[in-house]
């Protein structure tokens, strides 16, 4: 009898524990705010010129200029001649928030220079073609063969 009293008050206890864990979680995702994610206004999503990029990257992403019509982004051409998105406003209740503006060679349909609104997705598409979010240069190298030395300058790459 006292056997089945301890496994019923452990059940009590992993029940009590599972309640408190959820409450928990619940309580942070309630204080995070949608529009605290991505890039937010003044954010630059910065390409440097490549030419050696492989050209055979067909990836064209489609965004509405702010004016009114629509353009593509070729992300091949961008790769390789280089350009840049500063985001100049933010709007998290529509189709495409953000607001942005692109500068670079005139290879794409939207120009040398042109107000886009882009979203989410495309957003992010063009922050991994560029290199990732952040500061700084971002390139994958490739990896050398099993067995091949590592020099000191590859070997503190982070």
């Amino acid at each position: 009898m006292r056997a089945g009293r301890q496994s019923s008050s452990g059940l009590a206890v992993t029940f009590g524990w599972c309640v408190v864990a959820l409450l928990s979680v619940s309580s942070v995702l309630g204080m995070v705010n949608r529009s605290e994610f991505g890039p937010h206004v003044g954010d630059i999503i910065s390409f440097a010129p490549a030419p050696d990029a492989p050209s055979d990257v067909s990836a064209r992403i489609m965004v509405a200029r702010a004016g009114g019509g629509a353009c593509s982004l070729d992300v091949g051409l961008i790769q390789q001649g280089g350009g840049s998105l500063v985001i100049e406003a933010r709007r998290p209740d529509l189709a495409q928030p953000y607001q942005a503006h692109w500068a670079g060679p005139g290879d794409s349909d939207c120009g040398r220079s042109a107000d886009l609104l882009v979203s989410d997705s495309d957003m992010s598409l063009l922050a991994i073609a560029a290199g990732g979010y952040g500061v700084g240069g971002k390139r994958l190298t490739p990896t050398p063969p099993l067995g091949t030395p590592l020099t000191t300058s590859e070997a503190l790459v982070p």
